[in-house]
């Protein structure tokens, strides 16, 4: 599975849930769920959050990267490194993740610069 359309599927078969009744339980267009379905469409964060939000113990992680197991290890919902816990916020480990990343690094890096400038 190498995309995040491809892991989504099987997560949601996985669960045995419709795809239409958990768009209509959890405020997702059905259309633009299976558009994401079909990696026609980039999951944006509110259809993520809705997403988590009705499978609280999907790793969101596996989800978007494809690293890790589809479920969170603990009952808890917590997701954790050696030595680091995020706590039950599954969009924390997101975030810290793409801090990490360099694009990322040079946008704060150019956001900070420019608001120093307008000081």
């Amino acid at each position: 599975m190498d995309t995040i359309g491809e892991r989504l599927t099987y997560y949601v078969e996985k669960q045995g849930v419709a795809k239409k009744q958990f768009c209509s339980d959890n405020d997702i267009v059905y259309n633009n769920f299976t558009i994401i379905l079909n990696n026609k469409r980039k999951l944006g964060l509110n259809v993520l959050n809705k997403i988590k939000k009705g499978f609280p113990n999907l790793n969101v992680n596996w989800l978007l990267y494809g690293e890790g197991n589809p479920e969170l290890s603990n009952s808890a919902g917590s997701v954790s490194e050696p030595g680091i816990s995020y706590g039950t916020d599954p969009m924390v480990d997101v975030v810290l993740k793409a801090l990490k990343t360099s694009k990322v690094k040079e946008y704060l890096s150019t956001l900070i610069e420019e608001s120093h400038g307008k000081q």
